[in-house]
């Protein structure tokens, strides 16, 4: 892992604990068209606005504050503990409950206070398996296009499976 992408995990993997089976972040996640996205960041970054923005766009919840990854047919798998699953923190309302679902990770998104315009897409390996890192801020249009960024991930995966 370089210097660049070793900080840019530093936050999130700090509170992060591993075992044989996969590893338990701090961190959030939702699936849209069969393909999930994990929100990492520091505390108060967003995380929860985020996957709430997303989920009224029609994103799926995984998980919020906690999510459990791991590794199976390849793939970057995420899904919530048992005493958090179907259950979101809306800051200054309470905990809401909805459905949720495992999901298979498609790419990663942290959430910083400042990026670059157009930042690099990097890469990250969690569990063993590669998957892209975007550094984002917070913003009015980030769940709209990181909904477009899934889908666009999701059509890219079943053009080179076909």
């Amino acid at each position: 892992m370089d210097d660049f992408l070793a900080s840019a995990c530093d936050v999130w993997l700090d509170y992060s604990v591993p075992s044989e089976d996969g590893q338990l972040l701090h961190a959030n996640a939702v699936s849209v068209d069969g393909g999930g996205l994990l929100i990492v960041g520091p505390s108060g970054a967003g995380k929860s606005s985020l996957t709430l923005q997303m989920i009224a766009l029609g994103a799926t919840l995984v998980a919020d504050d906690r999510v459990w990854i791991s590794r199976a047919h390849e793939r970057l798998w995420a899904e919530a503990p048992s005493a958090t699953r179907g259950k979101i923190e809306a800051r200054h309302l309470g905990i809401l409950q909805m459905s949720a679902q495992p999901s298979q990770i498609s790419a990663v998104v942290e959430l910083r206070k400042r990026t670059p315009r157009l930042p690099p897409v990097e890469k990250v390996v969690l569990c063993g398996t590669t998957v892209p890192l975007y550094l984002a801020s917070m913003s009015d249009y980030l769940a709209s296009a990181l909904l477009i960024l899934l889908r666009q991930l999701a059509m890219d995966e079943a053009n080179d499976a076909g």
